[in-house]
């Protein structure tokens, strides 16, 4: 067997959610699902599992509840995609996680046990709230613009208006005051092309607006039991852009700093052109990041979880390439 064969995971972000949305992963493998979904509600004290199958769930902490939610379900579809093959070989695993994915992500790569991976999100998404029921601020997504030329566009508004995501060479997410994205909006309708779309959140996230909530999210980090990366094993942080296999002593701050910083998916994803990956793995319920990094993956296909029939494809692809080099 070639030992050069190498497998991508990628772990989506927030915006995936609502309610019922992983109805058909809890499903799919209901005893491993409420394994973990018990465990999460336990450590929370949240009712998680009716926000992954109860589609008329009326969730009572929005931004909580979806960040336990996306984390839940991406880790509950990685252990199905590990449990559902067969141990026969080891290969070299790329692994990068958009946002709130890099939790799952590491979670994944064994570096945080599940446990203190819903901690650490809990905390997160707790320390995110406050900030969100305190400002008039919001997001919105810019298509079809090259970062040049955005940035000719965002000029005046330096100190109010920044780029949250970078994630792709023509995709971009800003965060900033709503009355400064309004006036942005105007300014975009008149270039050729470019798109403006303003994404349904109460906050500014990846910014300037989230540093006053950095410290105390690296503190709590901090206290968690985290382990050393493995060599198999290459992790891409947001914060960086980069492979990057730290110290397990560095990880809370990449995390922490990342909630006040741009994430550098576009670099990411340029790291993923410049390899061959047998297989691709979306491992959540979305096919937002699979589409997104398509065009970088050299037409392979990106395998999601986003129905029951995609969970199948991936698991029989998964046990075609023997890919199972982790356990939990």
């Amino acid at each position: 067997m070639n030992q050069n064969r190498s497998i991508l995971t990628i772990f989506p972000g927030q915006g995936i959610q609502k309610p019922g949305f992983a109805e058909h992963l809890v499903q799919y493998s209901p005893a491993l699902s409420n394994e973990w979904i018990c465990k999460a509600e336990n450590i929370t004290g949240l009712e998680i599992g009716y926000s992954l199958t109860d589609k008329h769930y009326v969730v009572p902490s929005r931004a909580v509840y979806e960040q336990l939610s996306i984390f839940v379900s991406s880790c509950i579809a990685y252990r199905l995609l590990l449990e559902s093959t067969k141990f026969t070989s080891k290969l070299r695993s790329d692994m990068a996680g958009h946002s709130l994915g890099e939790y799952a992500m590491l979670v994944s790569a064994q570096v945080l046990s599940f446990e203190d991976g819903v901690r650490a999100v809990y905390k997160r998404a707790e320390l995110m709230s406050d900030l969100m029921a305190s400002d008039n601020l919001g997001m919105a997504a810019i298509l079809n613009i090259s970062k040049n030329d955005l940035s000719k566009v965002l000029e005046q508004w330096k100190e109010s208006v920044y780029i949250a995501c970078e994630n792709s060479d023509w995709q971009f997410v800003l965060s900033g005051k709503r009355e400064d994205l309004k006036t942005i909006k105007n300014k975009i309708k008149n270039l050729s092309c470019a798109k403006y779309v303003p994404l349904n959140v109460s906050g500014a996230f990846h910014s300037k607006y989230q540093e006053k909530i950095v410290d105390p999210l690296i503190s709590f980090l901090k206290k968690l039991n985290w382990m050393e990366p493995k060599n198999s094993t290459r992790l891409m942080f947001n914060y960086t852009g980069e492979v990057y296999n730290p110290s397990k002593h560095m990880i809370p701050e990449l995390l922490a700093k990342n909630l006040s910083n741009t994430v550098k998916w576009a670099n990411i994803m340029e790291i993923i052109s410049r390899n061959d990956y047998d297989v691709c793995f979306e491992v959540g319920v979305s096919k937002v990041l699979s589409e997104m990094s398509h065009p970088y993956l050299k037409n392979k296909n990106c395998f999601n979880f986003l129905n029951k029939e995609n969970i199948n494809r991936a698991v029989i692809n998964c046990d075609v390439i023997k890919c199972r080099d982790v356990s939990f």
